[in-house]
C-alpha cells in the first residue's frame, strides 16, 4: 500500500490545533523526497543540507505514520528510507569540501 493510498483510506487521526495529520504526513513525505532529490543536485555542504532536511522530514514521516497507526510493514518502509538517507550522508560526507 502507498503512503497515498493509506492517507485516503485508512488514516483517521486529526490533531486539535495542530492541523490535520493527513496534511501533515503529506508535507513532510513530499518534503522528504523533494530534499532527498535535491540534494542530489547539489554540491558538498550544499547536498549535505539538503540530505540533512531529508532526513529530518523523513524521520518526522515516521512519526506520524506511528501516530496514525499505521501497519507496522509502512513504519518499517519509512524506517528503511532513514537508513538509506544516512547511507548517503556518509557517502557525501567522505568528498571534500
Amino acid at each position: 500500500m502507498s503512503v497515498r493510498e493509506f492517507i485516503m483510506s485508512e488514516m483517521k487521526v486529526a490533531i486539535a490545533n495542530y492541523g490535520d495529520l493527513r496534511d501533515q504526513l503529506a508535507r513532510s513525505s513530499l518534503s522528504a523526497t523533494s530534499n532527498c532529490t535535491e540534494a542530489w543536485c547539489r554540491y558538498n555542504k550544499d547536498a549535505r543540507r539538503m540530505a540533512f532536511y531529508a532526513k529530518g522530514s523523513a524521520a518526522e514521516a515516521v512519526q506520524q505514520l506511528k501516530i496514525a497507526g499505521a501497519r507496522q510493514e509502512l513504519i518499517e518502509l519509512g524506517m528503511q528510507c532513514c537508513r538509506e538517507i544516512d547511507r548517503d550522508l556518509l557517502y557525501l560526507s567522505e568528498g571534500s569540501d
